[in-house]
């Protein structure tokens, strides 16, 4: 199960939550794993694109996961490469 699916109650088929700008400033009470986290609904700007809003614990992981791919698939390349030049060397 992801932490989306936890954090938006798929667990137990409760329907996900789409926040909105009138929810901008609420807060929140998020239940992950059986820990309770208060939290608070935000807007956050997302770099050439547009922008999310949710509980700033849910945003944030959204966030990484969208500002680091590019770095991701230049760390995935250079292992790769890194592991072809180790197969060539053995060979």
């Amino acid at each position: 199960m992801t932490i989306e699916e936890r954090l938006n109650g798929s667990e137990d088929n409760r329907p996900k939550k789409t926040y909105t700008k009138k929810d901008i400033g609420s807060e929140v009470t998020l239940n992950i794993d059986g820990v309770v986290l208060t939290d608070v609904v935000v807007e956050v700007a997302l770099p050439g694109r547009d922008s999310i809003i949710g509980p700033t614990f849910v945003c944030a992981h959204i966030f990484a996961r969208l500002t680091m791919m590019e770095a991701m698939m230049a760390a995935s390349a250079h292992a790769n490469k890194e592991r072809d030049d180790w197969s060539d060397e053995m060979a």
